[in-house]
């Protein structure tokens, strides 16, 4: 098979004709490039089928070939369930997925039920600081791996409940939503102090794309929100057909790419994504390509870093990413303090990706008189006040969005 094939078939794509130049021989655009205009063909979609067999695809390789790197599509899971514990709001249950080849490092879930009956639709993401940082429950494990040096009480029980306040989940209960969460650097650790190195489930499972032996942090952890949902599948009590998934800044970044992938996501939000998430590249307001890189070289594959100072050449841009989620539930939040991760070039990459919505013929992007959006489609971007944190308005503001799309 040739290289362009192994790409495409490690993306469940049909065969096509697309190459990659290489970053230096890839033409200037100051604008964003064409949503709807093939990059191998430069022929027009001119519908949904042209759409979704042809330009989907080709999105999909190459922003796997250009930013985020190749993961495996697919594992064999296993799912034990290590403790339950009813809560005043509900049930807390500690799942243990496993996955083959022997070797790779167990994912360990924390699903959080509401009370009643199910299935349960669910809120899907990866934390920061370990599952004993979410909430003071002591069935929450301490982390065994890498925590970062930001983590109030590392890996230690000082750190039991220190982003409880990010996590609000007495909200999600109450409006009958489950959450699920899993630390990201038990399948890949956050260290940028490493980057160069396979670590983690890079180190066992390697995947035969020329030109690109690793994949970053970004699709490790993507490849891990598509393994807890392959568990949350198996589970009685959830609705696997609600599943969104969200994260706050580099993990908005990786639901981003979870739900570009993966057709079983129901809906995302991306919370202050920025550069590498909902921004798009080609705005100036903020973080830019060669600052990411230098300061998280771990997150994206070795590609990316080639288009520093040089995001003109970018073939592709976030609004096309935000793209592939269409035409399901898109919710993109940001801070009007929060100028590092450029609310106005995520704005401006939601306006941008509002056709892939309106191939499907459902209300994406709805604005209100005076032209500003709304939270009423099924693509929203919304700007509250503050820096980059995560307040409980912040999930009342999700929340509120899937209520309205059916959660």
């Amino acid at each position: 098979m040739t290289a362009l094939g192994v790409w495409l078939a490690l993306l469940g794509c049909e065969p096509s004709p697309l190459v990659f130049p290489d970053p230096a021989e890839l033409p200037e655009s100051s604008e964003p490039p064409a949503l709807l205009v093939g990059f191998a063909s430069g022929d027009e979609v001119r519908g949904l089928r042209d759409w979704e067999r042809e330009r989907v695809p080709e999105l999909r390789a190459l922003f796997a070939h250009y930013v985020y790197g190749v993961a495996p599509e697919e594992a064999l899971v296993e799912v034990t369930e290590l403790a339950q514990t009813p809560l005043p709001e509900g049930t807390l249950r500690l799942l243990e997925v496993s996955f083959g080849p022997d070797g790779l490092p167990p994912l360990r879930l924390a699903l959080f039920l509401p009370a009643g009956p199910g299935p349960h639709p669910v809120l899907l993401g990866p934390n920061k600081c370990g599952l004993h940082s979410v909430a003071e429950f002591d069935e929450l494990p301490l982390p065994t791996g890498f925590v970062e040096s930001s983590c109030e009480g590392g890996a230690t029980e000082d750190g039991r409940g220190s982003r409880a306040s990010y996590w609000s989940l007495d909200a999600a209960l109450d409006a009958g939503i489950a959450v699920a969460t899993w630390h990201q650097s038990d399948l890949d650790p956050d260290d940028a102090s490493d980057a160069g190195a396979l670590d983690g489930i890079q180190a066992e499972l390697t995947v035969d794309v020329p030109n690109d032996e690793r994949w970053g942090a970004i699709a490790a952890w993507a490849w891990g929100n598509r393994r807890a949902l392959d568990a949350l599948e198996l589970q009685a009590d959830v609705d696997a057909s609600r599943v969104a998934v969200f994260g706050h800044s580099r993990r908005g970044k990786t639901a981003l790419w979870t739900a570009a992938l993966d057709d079983r996501v129901a809906a995302v939000v991306a919370h202050q994504s920025g550069t590498g998430g909902a921004t798009l590249s080609r705005s100036y307001a903020g973080e830019s390509v060669a600052a990411i890189n230098l300061l998280f070289p771990h997150w994206f594959n070795d590609v990316f870093p080639a288009f520093a100072e040089r995001e003109t050449t970018l073939p592709v841009d976030q609004h096309q990413l935000l793209a592939l989620v269409a035409p399901r539930p898109l919710l993109v939040t940001d801070g009007a303090d929060d100028t590092w991760a450029d609310p106005s070039g995520a704005l401006r990459a939601v306006e941008l990706a509002n056709p892939a919505w309106e191939l499907y013929g459902v209300d994406g992007l709805v604005v209100d008189g005076q032209g500003a959006p709304t939270t009423d489609g099924t693509l929203a971007w919304s700007l509250r006040e503050g820096g980059h944190e995560v307040r409980l308005e912040d999930w009342q503001t999700w929340i509120a969005f899937l209520q309205r799309n059916g959660w």
